[in-house]
């Protein structure tokens, strides 16, 4: 069953290069919908570039969520108890929240860039979209992994969770992106 706060990692060799070595963390899912976040997508923008009149520490990377709203800034953060208004994914992981708490913590440091990750973008699947993608196996499922999500750099990201998977599958982490060039 797929359901919020699992990790879709998309499989090697699918005919989709759009998705191609992504990480998406499932921040909603319901029978009607799925949602989720591509984690390892680093846009060349900074939280600072993008929010004008604000106070915001330099250097902190915005990531491609999906192709889904884009002009729209989404963060997961593992501070859903300091931050009013979070919702809970799964585990310490939330998404969501009261922004100004959130640029209040960067600028006080009690929240770190290794406690949020900010996103524009999300990526979304309609009525059985994504469970038939699934079946099809472009996706493989993973748990939330103990150690935290936020600290995985986006290079290192499909290749941990490839090896996570194991089997067969674990050999491909290892594999260039483009092996003919190897």
């Amino acid at each position: 069953m797929i359901k919020k706060g699992q990790l879709l990692v998309f499989r090697p060799l699918q005919p989709d290069p759009y998705f191609e070595r992504t990480v998406i963390f499932l921040c909603n899912s319901t029978p009607k919908e799925g949602l989720g976040l591509i984690l390892n997508r680093p846009t060349k923008m900074t939280l600072n570039e993008v929010i004008s009149g604000e106070k915001v520490p330099p250097g902190i990377p915005i990531y491609f969520g999906g192709p889904v709203a884009q002009n729209q800034l989404f963060y997961v953060h593992n501070k859903g108890d300091l931050i009013v208004g979070s919702e809970k994914i799964v585990d310490s992981y939330s998404w969501h929240g009261d922004f100004r708490q959130v640029l209040d913590g960067l600028n006080s440091k009690s929240i770190s860039q290794y406690d949020i990750r900010f996103f524009v973008g999300y990526t979304g699947w309609k009525t059985k979209q994504l469970e038939n993608e699934v079946k099809r196996k472009y996706w493989s499922i993973l748990t939330t992994p103990n150690q935290s999500l936020l600290r995985i750099s986006s290079e290192e990201m499909w290749t941990q969770q490839m090896e996570r998977l194991g089997g067969n599958l674990s050999v491909f982490g290892n594999f260039p992106s483009e092996p003919c060039m190897n």
